[in-house]
């Protein structure tokens, strides 16, 4: 090539580059003046028509780029690509199958050949239902975007050939992009063309986007068939099984499609998401960095990242994570909600309203962001316009799970305005929609025979001899556990005690379960349990004192503590264990006015909150009678609530230290507090939740039965 030639092109691919199209091609078209054979500026030429929207015009230059430098696959692939969007696809064929003799296969190869394919077997589908002219015009109206005009000229044809697999496919698509109902157009084009991987993979984006996850997911498994191989099939697949709850399927798919594609930075997002659901946290820890490592800048991964840090009683990380997100986007929502979240925790509501306010300007359809509003203070009458809001947002047609965090936040405004009927409305609302969730994802109802036998098992294990493990057991007086229900007054109880100058409030710690678990097993493969119980206590000891190396004692307040007390008993022997009882109708109606976790399934229910309270009855009745004298303090929250500093001496002198008054104040300690009684713990004491049943009486027919049974 000349300099003088070279130089011109040079500056042609200078001016394309900076979008100044016109003042290319006339540098493209001076180049081919003096060399018409020149491939670059061919290609160049190409590519401009292509991007003009003349793919017509790309195909003789792209054709000679491909002829004249054979060796260089992206010419090829090029006119190949031009060829099928011209619907010239058997000339495609042609092209990408001399490409391939020429040992230049590759992943997008493969793509435009399977995509040429399809459009030529799409093609031969035509003959038979429409001319040459009928079917120009079928393409030009597809390909102009003009699928009003087009809708009826396909519903003609399937009128006269109700058989056509490839007019119900273009019929359906039709459909889609004009936001009508095509779920029927879609089944009824797979049904017709089994075969057709695209056609199937229509659907099930189709059925992903309208919510329907078990269909999706069925689809995805049926495209699975078809072409087992395409990252961004295994992608949508492991999100409908992620909404199905079915977290090994989701987190299998995710991998998959890592496997295939590592670049697909949302797939390492949602594969953190599915690992955490699945507990496995430090697993959900590595994706998240995984995708912060290809986008430093990641918002959503931060983000994610710091729920996680948070979920793991991790704060100053979870902070830090929540501030590079707001760094990277300041107008991330989610992040927004999480800043306020952890503002709530650390007791600064009136910063946290303003931080859901915010993320509501940024989103205002965020159900998480107007509901977290109703978590930072009691609502007044002058919340009306709030609430109207957030009724209107609920009555939208929101997922399930998202409507029933705004059907709690209504209920809440409700009951502290004193609108008892209408909260018990939105309450109910909102949990028989927290059922809708968990039965969607196929996930069972509580089951009281499998609650009774659970708790028939335990006693039966820990019995007197069971509990009195001395030989394994550790001394240490350091761990101290609040049990009972939730919502029993356990944040109380902690909070008294982590005012204590000694004492480090560790907030509800999923230590136990794990340990029961492990327990378990190891009891079922005949293991030796005791060996097992000496590794224990360091272990959890060593967790501890990472929280707080200075703490003479450290509380674990997670209520459910009570279904391992006889773990905990075996392991420390010499650690204090303080049971809140609170009135039953009180507490489990407290428990049913709140958003709980999928493992708490008896929430949701009246007739199963009455049943699982009475299991948690008699095990704690079966504790009192093993445990030795002095482990066990009974605290009845009606009568803290009375007489606070009574009761409040008590607990300091049941955990073995001095009395300290900044136990009386409590309210003022600036600590983080992370359960629903977030608020609660930071007012002074109030009899207000003491009876609040009463209020509901009408309502509370499956709990009145407890009453007779005693707090």
């Amino acid at each position: 090539m000349k300099p003088s030639v070279r130089d011109t092109l040079l500056q042609a691919v200078e001016r394309h580059r900076a979008g100044d199209l016109a003042a290319a091609e006339k540098l493209y078209l001076k180049v081919l003046r003096a060399d018409p054979n020149q491939a670059d500026a061919n290609h160049n030429m190409g590519t401009l028509a292509r991007q003009a929207g003349r793919n017509a015009d790309a195909l003789p230059y792209l054709a000679l780029a491909a002829r004249v430098n054979p060796a260089h696959a992206p010419y090829a692939l090029a006119y190949a690509e031009t060829l099928n969007n011209c619907d010239r696809p058997e000339q495609a064929i042609t092209v990408l199958e001399a490409a391939l003799g020429r040992g230049q296969d590759s992943p997008l190869l493969q793509d435009l050949l399977a995509s040429a394919r399809r459009n030529a077997a799409g093609a031969a589908a035509w003959h038979g239902i429409a001319n040459d002219a009928e079917r120009a015009q079928v393409n030009a109206l597809y390909r102009g975007g003009r699928f009003a005009e087009l809708e009826p000229i396909l519903e003609d044809l399937l009128a006269h050939h109700p058989h056509a697999g490839a007019a119900w496919k273009l019929y359906a698509i039709c459909l889609v992009r004009l936001g009508k109902d095509a779920r029927a157009a879609l089944e009824r084009t797979t049904a017709l063309l089994p075969d057709d991987a695209e056609a199937q993979r229509n659907l099930a984006r189709y059925l992903m986007k309208s919510g329907a996850w078990l269909p999706a997911y069925a689809a995805a498994q049926r495209l699975f068939q078809l072409e087992p191989d395409i990252a961004t099939d295994h992608a949508m697949a492991g999100h409908a099984a992620a909404e199905l709850g079915r977290l090994h399927d989701a987190i299998g798919h995710y991998r998959r499609a890592l496997e295939l594609d590592p670049s697909l930075l949302d797939v390492h997002n949602n594969l953190g998401n599915a690992l955490k659901d699945a507990g496995q946290l430090n697993e959900a820890e590595a994706s998240y960095r995984n995708a912060i490592a290809l986008k430093a800048d990641c918002a959503e991964a931060w983000c994610n990242l710091g729920l996680l840090y948070k979920f793991m009683l991790r704060p100053t990380e979870s902070v830090e994570a929540c501030a590079k997100a707001l760094e990277a986007n300041p107008e991330l929502a989610g992040a927004l909600i999480l800043a306020g979240d952890l503002a709530i925790d650390d007791g600064r509501f009136a910063e946290a309203e303003q931080l859901f306010r915010a993320a509501i300007t940024r989103l205002p359809g965020s159900p998480e962001a107007w509901a977290g509003i109703a978590r930072t203070r009691k609502m007044t009458d002058e919340d009306r316009d709030w609430a109207r809001a957030a009724e209107q947002l609920a009555a939208s047609g929101l997922p399930p799970q998202l409507e029933s965090y705004l059907r709690f936040s209504l209920g809440k405004y409700h009951d502290d305005t004193r609108q008892y009927d209408e909260a018990f409305r939105q309450f109910h609302r909102a949990n028989e929609l927290t059922k809708q969730v968990w039965r969607s994802r196929g996930q069972p109802d509580y089951v009281e025979a499998a609650q009774r036998d659970f708790i028939d098992a335990i006693i039966a294990h820990f019995d007197s001899a069971g509990i009195d493990r001395p030989r394994f057991a550790h001394p240490s007086a350091r761990p101290v556990f609040i049990v009972g229900m939730p919502r029993s007054g356990t944040s109380l109880a902690e909070q008294i005690l982590a005012s204590h100058p000694e004492v480090h409030g560790a907030g509800e710690l999923p230590i136990w379960g794990e340990a029961m678990k492990h327990y378990w097993a190891a009891l079922q493969e005949g293991a030796d349990t005791g060996l097992q119980l000496v590794d224990t206590a360091p272990q959890i000891l060593k967790q501890l004192h990472a929280l707080a190396p200075q703490a003479k004692r450290i509380v674990d307040k997670l209520p459910n503590n009570f279904l391992h007390v006889g773990l905990i008993h075996a392991v420390f022997p010499n650690a204090r264990i303080i049971h809140m009882r609170r009135n039953p109708v009180d507490v489990c109606l407290s428990i049913y006015f709140n958003s709980f976790s999928d493992s708490q399934r008896y929430a949701s229910d009246l007739h199963s909150l009455a049943h699982y309270y009475r299991e948690y009855q008699r095990l704690m009745a079966h504790w009192r009678s093993v445990l030795p004298d002095g482990n066990l303090l009974e605290v009845p929250y009606e009568a803290l609530v009375q007489d606070q500093e009574t009761w409040s001496r008590k607990l300091i002198d049941f955990i073995g230290l001095p009395w300290d008054e900044s136990c009386l104040n409590f309210h003022e300690n600036a600590r983080a507090v992370r359960t629903p009684s977030n608020w609660q713990v930071r007012q002074k004491i109030s009899t207000s939740s003491v009876e609040r049943w009463r209020n509901y009486e009408q309502f509370v027919g499956p709990l009145k039965g407890l009453l007779a049974s005693g707090l």
